[in-house]
């Protein structure tokens, strides 16, 4: 998914400065250097930015809480809230604290 040919771009460059949310600017892939306008509410224009968590060794973010055995055991909860709390707590937000930068932010889906 974040292949710097065939996806939507790398992690963030580290030997540039921080751009917003721990994050830094993507240099490579179709969203290279992408003006971003909002932080928030605020409108503060920076770069698309991304810091991949636990990035040392492969470059990427792990996926183990949204692998398919964690989803089948998540779906057997029989309590609604349970279900949920469960559901947000491990793959939801799995994708954004793995991602960082722009993706911890509360208007990510926005874009520019």
């Amino acid at each position: 998914m974040f292949d710097t040919q065939l996806g939507f771009g790398g992690n963030g460059d580290v030997m540039l400065e921080e751009s917003i949310v721990g994050g830094y600017c993507v240099t490579d892939g179709p969203f290279a250097m992408l003006p971003v306008r909002y932080v928030g509410l605020e409108v503060k224009p920076h770069c698309l930015s991304r810091n991949f968590r636990n990035d040392s060794a492969t470059g990427h973010f792990s996926g183990d809480l949204v692998r398919p055995d964690v989803m089948d055991q998540i779906m057997q909860e029989e309590d609604f809230r349970e279900f949920n709390l469960k559901l947000e707590d491990a793959p939801h937000n799995a994708i954004p604290f793995g991602i960082r930068g722009d993706f911890l932010s509360f208007n990510a889906p926005a874009g520019r």
